[in-house]
């Protein structure tokens, strides 16, 4: 997840529209980033691990409003395909069962500068844990412009 926003909400509306019936309990993960914009000390970083926090509790709110039972898991890094790929190996070890759900934007016609702008990541962080045995699954979130 990367803050609270429509893509978010939009991946755990669709995982339920999509997978009716078959998840019952939701793990929301997040990583904080830390690069040289935020790295100016350890405040800043507490402040960049509690905002995340804060996001990820409503997700939370969300799904248990919803009638799921859910959490969240963060974790701060300085490189976001590590640290997601770390943090999804965890909730699938501490989850046996856990399959790894997250959105992709897709446009109807992909410009360069899109594919730049909303990178790869998932495909990377998928990549990496289908060698590890974990399942994940991206879902396509539409974005019409």
């Amino acid at each position: 997840m990367n803050g609270f926003n429509g893509l978010g909400v939009h991946t755990l509306l669709s995982t339920l529209r999509f997978f009716p019936g078959l998840y019952r309990q939701f793990v929301f993960v997040s990583v904080s980033v830390v690069d040289s914009g935020t790295f100016k000390g350890k405040e800043e970083i507490e402040a960049l691990r509690r905002k995340t926090e804060e996001d990820l509790d409503k997700y939370v709110a969300l799904a248990r409003g919803l009638g799921f039972a859910a959490e969240s898991v963060t974790g701060v890094g300085t490189e976001v395909l590590e640290a997601a790929t770390n943090l999804c190996t965890q909730v699938a070890g501490h989850y046996p069962k856990a399959t790894i759900v997250t959105g992709q934007l897709v446009f109807r016609s992909e410009r360069w500068f899109q594919r730049l702008l909303h990178n790869e990541t998932p495909k990377m962080i998928q990549q990496r844990l289908q060698w590890l045995g974990i399942p994940m699954v991206i879902l396509p979130v539409r974005v019409h412009v």
